[in-house]
């Protein structure tokens, strides 16, 4: 199912008190397997695991973000976190099961969806989500009619509540953000006033697509792929004309319309998340920006955080202090997370403006940039009439500008005659 099974890394996250807002680490890289915790077979081993990212996304983001914009390394960061062995167990607890019969698997891989799973044990699982928590296993045959027109009872439900309300709506707010613009379920939303959450999955060289969705009525899985072969759907085209990746948009999108249209089936508006979800256990990351690299880091690890140096870059602060952060300060993350902190080099500034500044002659803004630490100005003249003589008349760059102290400046100062 690829990415559509990130959502239960996402729901065993807020299990843990963490938030949506909690920024993690979304870049692509390789990892020591051991760095991972499962409680049901022991620390993971073998090759470190090395993953990327679809879209060649990287840096710090959120947990929310991450879900709309499916991002694996900020899903593998959230795992580092858990405890593998949960996260399948909070799949199992909404009923998800490999279709082949063997034991649902819990590596670092699994969080991006390598088991194999049926459509229909996903829907389940998400219509749980979108129910606020409440499973119900999956049923056949709803009930019988005989040709005498007489009924029979079907197949019990039998549901079970298996999340709480609170995670389960907090999720579903998180996922919600998918079906919406920036999310990758954008072209599934059937946008007749009936809100969706849900979830897209590639996988390896996208042998297979999927996208999930539900209302709080209904939920829908949408597979795409090979059954035989491995033809990529990214570059395939059906006979309509349709790229592959985005035909399970255009199959979800119709029914997802048509059962909408159906009074009993028509869902409604989901349940508010939980405000200290959105939160979670995350850590205000202190705002240091000015400060000395050195006063930064004693700040930053008295408040529990990693701490790398990222260099030098531009920057308009003095030379030597604290340009940014990453994340930045004001920033929620999660306890104990790696801050970046990135020093200025003091090479930046803003160009002033200095033309037609009657008050600020030629020379005096000259000046006002040297002071302002900008050393490669030069001056040049135009002809122009009495009331703009010794008067700047045009400078490059124009005044706002953000450029290296070091680039040239050019200041074009009213004459007589030049």
């Amino acid at each position: 199912p690829g990415s559509t099974y990130k959502v239960f890394t996402l729901i065993n996250w807020l299990q843990n008190e963490h938030g949506i807002n909690e920024v993690v680490n979304g870049s692509p890289r390789t990892i020591p397997q051991g760095q991972f915790t499962n409680s049901c077979t022991g620390r993971p081993s073998g090759a470190p695991y090395q993953f990327k990212n679809d879209s060649g996304e990287s840096g710090p983001m959120t947990v929310a973000t991450a879900t709309q914009q499916s991002v694996n390394g900020a899903f593998i960061s959230m795992a580092l976190e858990l405890d593998l062995c949960e996260i399948k167990q909070t799949a199992e607890s909404i009923g998800v099961h490999r279709a082949d019969g063997a034991e649902l698997g819990d590596t670092p891989a699994s969080v991006l969806g390598t088991n194999e799973i049926a459509p229909l044990s996903m829907a389940t699982a998400y219509a749980a989500i979108a129910g606020q928590g409440m499973y119900c296993a999956s049923i056949a045959v709803d009930r019988i009619t005989g040709p005498d027109g007489a009924e029979m009872v079907g197949q019990p439900q039998n549901c079970t509540q298996q999340l709480e309300p609170d995670v389960a709506n907090t999720a579903a707010f998180a996922m919600a953000k998918v079906m919406l613009p920036g999310g990758t379920a954008t072209r599934a939303n059937p946008n007749d006033g009936v809100e969706y959450i849900g979830k897209t999955g590639t996988t390896d060289a996208s042998n297979h697509t999927w996208v999930i969705g539900a209302s709080t009525r209904v939920a829908t899985a949408v597979w795409v792929g090979n059954i035989e072969g491995f033809v990529p759907m990214r570059s395939y085209t059906s006979p309509t004309g349709a790229a592959g990746g985005v035909i399970r948009h255009d199959i979800f999108k119709p029914i997802a319309t048509a059962i909408d249209r159906l009074p009993q089936y028509r869902g409604t508006d989901f349940a508010e998340p939980n405000g200290d979800l959105l939160t979670g256990s995350g850590v205000i990351v202190p705002g240091v920006n000015g400060r000395t690299v050195e006063e930064a880091r004693s700040i930053l690890e008295a408040a529990g955080f990693t701490v790398v140096d990222g260099g030098e870059e531009d920057g308009s602060a003095a030379a030597g202090t604290v340009a940014r952060t990453s994340p930045s300060g004001g920033g929620v993350t999660s306890s104990g997370a790696t801050i970046t902190v990135y020093s200025s080099n003091g090479l930046l500034g803003t160009v002033p403006n200095s033309v037609g500044n009657g008050d600020v002659p030629g020379y005096a803004a000259e000046e006002q940039l040297q002071g302002l630490g900008f050393t490669n100005i030069t001056t040049t003249c135009a002809v122009v009439p009495e009331n703009q003589k010794d008067m700047v008349v045009a400078q490059t760059p124009s005044a706002g500008t953000a450029m290296r102290v070091t680039d040239p400046v050019t200041l074009t100062v009213g004459r007589e005659s030049c």
